[in-house]
C-alpha cells in the first residue's frame, strides 16, 4: 500500500516543517489499521519540493516523517518504509506523477506492483500509481462523502473508506 503523506495521512499544511504540528486526518488511523490487518504493508511516498525551493530542509522533512511514523505507531500502525522526492524540476524520475519512488520501494522490498494500491489526494498520486502498474489507484476527496468514479478512477473521502472498500472487494486478499 503506497500512501501519499500530505492530504492523505496528515492535513496538507503546505511546506510543513514543524513535527509538533503533525496530526492524523480523520479516518486515517482506523483505515490504516484495517489495511494493516488485511496484510498490506504501508509505504509513504511524498513529494517535498519545498526542499529544492529552500522553504524547508531535508532534516525538516525527516523530522515530520518521523512524527508521522510516531503518531501511527502510537495507534499500532507501522510504516514499512518512506521515500521522499525533494526535487522541484520537471522530468524528475522520482517526483509524482513519475513512478520512481514506487519502483524504488518495490525493488527494495520485493513488492509485486500489480498487487499494490496507491492512495493520494492529488491526480499526480493516481498517475504515479498507474505508471508503476499498481492494481488500484485511489484519489481521496474529503468533500465527496459518497465516493464514486472520476475519469475512471475510484474517488473516496478518506483512508477508512478506502480500507472498507478493499475489505469488501478482496475479503480473502493475501499479500
Amino acid at each position: 500500500m503506497f500512501l501519499d503523506r500530505d492530504g492523505t495521512v496528515i492535513p496538507d499544511l503546505h511546506y510543513l516543517k514543524d513535527p509538533c504540528r503533525v496530526e492524523l486526518l480523520p479516518g486515517a488511523a482506523e483505515g490504516l489499521q484495517v489495511m494493516q490487518d488485511l496484510g498490506f504493508e504501508l509505504f509513504l511516498v511524498t513529494n517535498q519540493s519545498g526542499v529544492a525551493r529552500g522553504y524547508l530542509t531535508a532534516e525538516d522533512v525527516q523530522a515530520v516523517n518521523d512524527a508521522v511514523g510516531q503518531r501511527l505507531a502510537e495507534q499500532g500502525i507501522f510504516l514499512r518504509d518512506v521515500r521522499v522526492c525533494p526535487h522541484w524540476e520537471e522530468g524528475c524520475a522520482c517526483r509524482k506523477p513519475e513512478p520512481g519512488m514506487l519502483l524504488d520501494l518495490a525493488a527494495a522490498h520485493g513488492l509485486e506492483l500489480s498487487q499494490s494500491v496507491m492512495v493520494g489526494d492529488k491526480w499526480s498520486d493516481v498517475e504515479a500509481g498507474k505508471a508503476a502498474g499498481a492494481a488500484v489507484s485511489v484519489r481521496l476527496a474529503p468533500d465527496d462523502v459518497e465516493g464514486g468514479q472520476e475519469n475512471g478512477v475510484l474517488v473516496l473521502p478518506d483512508l477508512l473508506a478506502v480500507a472498507l472498500w478493499l475489505q469488501e472487494r478482496f475479503p480473502s486478499l493475501v499479500l
